[in-house]
């Protein structure tokens, strides 16, 4: 009983031993990072997504939206130096909202082709 014991207690160790190290070596093999730093003409402050398409939204009044996972980025709405956008979000495919500085609040009822400007408050 005492030698099983052991013989079990060694598979384990000898288990965990090489699961450490093929670990360790497929983290050091990886030399590029996942991500990957992409260019939009504002600076980005919040983004969210909806459905398969990413959307962010920023400085100067702007929201941007990509379909290819933040390879290629649209912009949908910009005012140049309009308000900072700082939250958006998309209640189901078609109605969506962005909300920001000095009571902006932006709405789309059409997946976010058009924007419509609100002043809340």
């Amino acid at each position: 009983m005492k030698v099983r014991s052991l013989s079990i207690v060694g598979v384990f160790l000898l288990i965990s031993f090489v699961a450490f190290f093929v670990s360790r070596a497929i983290c050091q093999d990886k030399s590029e990072s996942d991500w990957h730093a992409r260019s939009v003409p504002f600076r980005v402050l919040n983004a969210t997504s909806s459905g398969s398409s990413l959307w962010v939204c920023g400085t100067d009044e702007a929201v941007a939206v990509s379909s290819d996972a933040g390879e290629h980025w649209q912009v949908k709405h910009t005012t140049p130096d309009g308000a900072v956008l700082l939250n958006i979000s998309f209640a189901n495919e078609k109605f969506g909202y962005a909300a920001g500085t000095g009571g902006l609040f932006l709405t789309t009822e059409d997946g976010g082709e058009t924007w419509t400007s609100h002043t809340a408050g």
